[in-house]
């Protein structure tokens, strides 16, 4: 998803928004450097930031019956985050881990909640990032309900190949749904 960078960059040259926008808006993007290994965010915190990838990759993750169960991938310009507890203030139940070193950019949701009323701008930017969120997570469950374990697949590689070099096997098959062995069967054929 380069949506942020885009809206960023849409937002920065839009002839109709005033420099006092831009600049409320960047003073709300916060940078932060994660070394390889390093958690961004753990089970039971309750998550505040909305994340997108500059440079790096980020694996975001859960745990059933002991199962370390990956929820999503987040490359250069992607965004992640724990919706349901930016949303509704819950503690998560995901993990975010940086799988190498990765530069992030955040922006705290209470902030550019409060800013949004102010600045209507502002306020359009907030909407869409939450709207496209929302897609994700309605995206994720569509491909988990209508497609085959290699639909699944066939669709990782077409939107996001740099994954398959990025990460193992393990980690490729639990964000598919699938077995280790199955996700090799697939691959084989």
């Amino acid at each position: 998803m380069n949506f942020f960078i885009e809206k960023l960059n849409e937002f920065a040259s839009d002839p109709s928004i005033e420099d006092e926008d831009i600049d409320v808006l960047n003073s709300l993007l916060k940078v932060h450097y994660y070394k390889k290994g390093e958690l961004i965010y753990k089970q039971g915190d309750i998550c505040k930031e909305f994340y997108w990838v500059k440079s790096g990759f980020v694996r975001q993750y859960y745990y059933k019956n002991g199962k370390d169960i990956t929820e999503t991938f987040a490359d250069e310009n992607d965004g992640f985050g724990s919706i349901s507890s930016l949303v509704y203030g819950e503690p998560t139940i995901l993990e975010a881990i940086a799988m190498e070193n990765t530069e992030i950019y955040h922006i705290n949701r209470e902030k550019l909640n409060l800013l949004s009323f102010k600045y209507p701008k502002v306020q359009e930017f907030y909407r869409q990032i939450l709207e496209i969120g929302f897609a994700m997570v309605y995206k994720r469950m569509v491909l988990y309900k209508f497609e085959s374990a290699r639909q699944r697949y066939q669709t990782l590689l077409q939107e996001k190949p740099n994954i398959i070099l990025k990460t193992s096997s393990i980690h490729i098959a639990s964000y598919l749904g699938i077995s280790p062995e199955t996700l090799s069967r697939i691959k084989g054929d």
